[in-house]
């Protein structure tokens, strides 16, 4: 197998592993704003943001923005090296210590809220 295809293969890989990863936090999100409606569709749009991907070189940073207003934050960031998922330490960075991975038995969603993932306990 030559070197790129290689490469492509890995790449494949990880957006195979990464859009499971997706829609799992979306549901995650649409069950908590079904939660929070408890029948109201109007409060359930409130909270039922669509998540957004921004594509860098290292890291995919995964934006939560709500559908009535132009202003998103960020939910996650997923390293493309390795496949961990990192909560946000700033608009611009994750914080250091991974909360999963996409390639685990959870598919990364062991810590995953409906803001994102989890703080460190301890």
């Amino acid at each position: 197998m030559k070197f790129k295809s290689y490469l492509n293969e890995i790449d494949k890989a990880f957006e195979k592993q990464f859009n499971i990863w997706l829609m799992g936090a979306q549901k995650i999100i649409y069950d908590h704003a079904k939660k929070q409606g408890k029948g109201n569709k109007s409060i359930e749009d409130i909270y039922a943001n669509m998540l957004t991907v921004k594509k860098g070189k290292k890291y995919w940073k995964i934006i939560s923005t709500p559908d009535n207003g132009p202003n998103g934050s960020v939910f996650a960031f997923i390293d493309t090296t390795n496949g961990d998922v990192l909560k946000a330490a700033t608009f611009k960075a994750p914080a250091k210590q991974a909360r999963g991975n996409i390639y685990d038995k959870m598919n990364g969603l062991g810590s995953m809220g409906p803001y994102g993932p989890a703080y460190l306990k301890g």
